[in-house]
């Protein structure tokens, strides 16, 4: 099998046990882009839409159609600025925070399928060759 064929075999492989965990779990009816945006709110801790937008390198008319479907879903709510009365901060509910969990549960599980079959030493191996091809330098 050539470089090439095992790499996208090994991401079709991650992608398919991936959604078999999501279609079992809670995380089944959220897009990936909906729970990127998720994970996105967690890490930046409570930040404005125009800050998210940029964070995801998406329009604002983007994020604000992602925001009002994750507000309907209940896990994330829109909280008025002490600072500004016409902006508001995004948080994740506690129904939020547990899909984060979730998610974070899912991915790595992802990760002991596909490294099962490897041992410690080829393990730190991959991570090293991973890291080194998502360099930018």
């Amino acid at each position: 099998m050539t470089l090439e064929e095992t790499i996208n075999h090994f991401l079709s492989r991650a992608k398919q046990i991936e959604e078999q965990a999501r279609q079992q779990s809670e995380l089944g009816d959220l897009t990936q882009h909906q729970l990127s945006c998720l994970r996105k709110i967690d890490k930046l801790k409570h930040p404005l839409p125009s800050v998210l937008a940029e964070e995801l390198s998406i329009t604002k008319p983007t994020t604000t159609a992602l925001v009002e479907k994750l507000a309907k879903k209940n896990v994330i709510k829109k909280v008025p600025s002490k600072k500004d009365k016409r902006a508001f901060h995004l948080h994740l509910t506690g129904a939020g925070k547990k899909l984060i969990r979730l998610h974070e549960s899912v991915q790595a599980e992802v990760i002991s399928q596909l490294t099962k079959n490897l041992n410690e030493s080829e393990k730190d191996i991959l991570g090293y060759l991973l890291a080194k091809t998502l360099s930018e330098e």
